[in-house]
């Protein structure tokens, strides 16, 4: 299994236990991932549902800006953004 595969599985590990709320493994896999492949778009974004999850909204938002460096028209992100801006008020 070649890196990237093994990034992909991973990715499919953490979003189960996103999902299940079991947020500390899901943090673990996607930091995991961010340490073999820190650009990860799919890693980053997750991690910022989970800090959103769980009401982290500052690194949340840290972590969709970087997503946007990266990658400026990811629409997904921006409105995530758009989200957390709305809640601050």
């Amino acid at each position: 299994m070649n890196v990237k595969e093994n990034i992909e599985e991973l990715i499919d590990q953490a979003k189960i236990l996103l999902f299940s709320q079991n947020y500390k493994e899901a943090e673990k896999i996607l930091k995991k991932i961010l340490k073999l492949d820190k650009d990860n778009v799919d890693a980053l974004y997750h991690l910022g549902i989970l800090y959103e999850t769980v009401n982290e909204h500052e690194k949340a938002e840290e972590i969709y800006l970087k997503i946007l460096e990266k990658d400026p028209d990811n629409k997904e992100t921006k409105e995530r953004m758009e989200r957390l801006k709305n809640e601050k008020f």
